[in-house]
């Protein structure tokens, strides 16, 4: 008999085809850093995604390598001793039609236990004979290519007439394959990530109107269905990062904002400047930003550009110019229990906890959290698509696509700059 028991098998397949590209993936994570913001030191292109997108980056090397094992799984050490057509001496071009061969009898043995009552004793007992034979044939040495085909076709006839009567139909296959993916998608968009759009420029310049971003639902626990609570909770969300939640006045309708208060924080705005607990947010000036929503000249805006530390984070923040009715000063905002506080990096065009509830302004309860944003896939506005954001992280190394090279300079003296202390004081 060439196949060996179940064990090995299971043994095997686990070892190379799970733990080895998890620890693949595992440690190319660690080795870039990820988890320790260094803003003086910049990543730039392919590195600074990688470097600030660990789940991503984790999914596709495990991918990768796998992918690549499974390719040359017929090479790998011990594989002959588990796959039949691993063996040596069995051509390359042969390696497919073996392996096909043991499915078919692993096949046979799993429709005779599950249908072994209305099959009778003597079918089963063709069926042993058959898989024997088989069996013999491919452990053979030398291997016999038409003894081998000869057995092979022997016990898939003998599998078609013995089980066409309990076997489920193409169309029943086909929709019992839908309903699997169709199962598994939902599940992957309600547990572990899900699309959205930026409708609007409440977050320019971290994301821009069109932008289309991935959100990772596993960062701060996932929602359970039927709001039931979450699988896991890691609450609150870290202060800076940037977020997706559902808008408290309508819950219905997702808004994406910058975390900057926890529980109990007070919190006072001074020229969008955030204060908290009477601890003002470090910023630094580096330069002036300009966009433009439109092509006409009234859709040209202009403004200060800060890059602001709160935590382990450092992000830009716009102060625009051309923003009518900006308070000067916002507050006092007292963060509730259960609940924190959020603003847009657009600060003087952000509809955030300072302006809601009638101006009252307010916290987002946790239950409303949807996830944490990770990079923008793609990218399409009213002025077409754009190319250049795709790829571009939410929460790293913080940069102006196609910046002026005095803009880059003053974001980067900024971050060489960081003060030692980037947290508020608890209250």
């Amino acid at each position: 008999m060439p196949r060996a028991s179940n064990l090995p098998r299971s043994a095997f397949t686990g070892v190379w085809f799970f733990l080895v590209p998890l620890a693949s993936a595992v440690a190319l994570v660690a080795a870039l850093g990820h988890g320790e913001s260094n803003p003086l030191e910049p990543p730039t292109g392919l590195f600074a995604f990688m470097r600030d997108q660990p789940v991503p980056l984790a999914i596709v090397v495990f991918t990768v390598v796998e992918t690549l094992l499974w390719r040359v799984r017929y090479r790998l050490p011990f594989a002959a001793a588990v796959y039949p057509a691993a063996r040596p001496d069995i051509a390359d071009d042969l390696r497919d039609e073996v392996e096909e061969a043991m499915g078919l009898v692993e096949e046979s043995e799993r429709l005779g236990e599950r249908f072994a009552r209305k099959v009778g004793a003597e079918a089963l007992a063709t069926l042993d004979a058959e898989r024997e034979a088989l069996a013999d044939a491919m452990g053979a040495t030398p291997f016999v290519l038409d003894a081998f085909r000869e057995r092979r076709d022997a016990l898939k006839a003998t599998v078609e007439r013995v089980f066409a009567p309990y076997r489920k139909g193409e169309t029943r296959e086909y929709v019992e394959q839908i309903v699997i993916a169709l199962g598994l998608a939902l599940g992957l968009r309600t547990f572990v990530g899900e699309a959205f759009k930026i409708p609007s420029g409440s977050m320019i310049p971290t994301l821009r109107v069109g932008d289309h971003i991935f959100v990772d639902k596993l960062r701060y626990g996932p929602l359970l269905p039927f709001g039931k609570g979450r699988l896991y909770a890691r609450m609150p969300p870290a202060r800076g990062d940037v977020v997706v939640f559902g808008f408290p006045e309508r819950p219905d309708e997702d808004f994406i904002k910058r975390v900057i208060g926890h529980p109990g924080d007070q919190i006072e705005v001074f020229d969008g400047h955030p204060r908290i607990n009477g601890w003002d947010v470090p910023h630094c000036r580096a330069g002036t930003f300009t966009y433009s929503e439109s092509d006409d000249v009234w859709g040209r805006h202009e403004g200060e550009l800060d890059v602001e530390f709160l935590g382990e984070n450092a992000y830009l923040v716009l102060h625009d110019r051309a923003a009518l009715g900006a308070a000067d000063h916002q507050g006092p905002f007292t963060v509730k229990p259960g609940e924190f506080f959020v603003m847009g990096d657009n600060r003087n065009n952000s509809h955030d906890s300072r302006l809601w509830f009638g101006g009252r302004g307010g916290g987002v309860p946790f239950d409303l959290l949807k996830g944490h944003a990770l990079f923008v896939w793609f990218s399409a506005s009213s002025r077409g698509f754009d190319a250049s954001r795709i790829g571009t992280v939410v929460t790293g190394h913080p940069r102006v696509e196609q910046a002026s090279v005095e803009l880059q300079a003053g974001i980067e003296k900024c971050l060489a700059e960081k003060p030692a202390n980037t947290l508020p004081p608890g209250r």
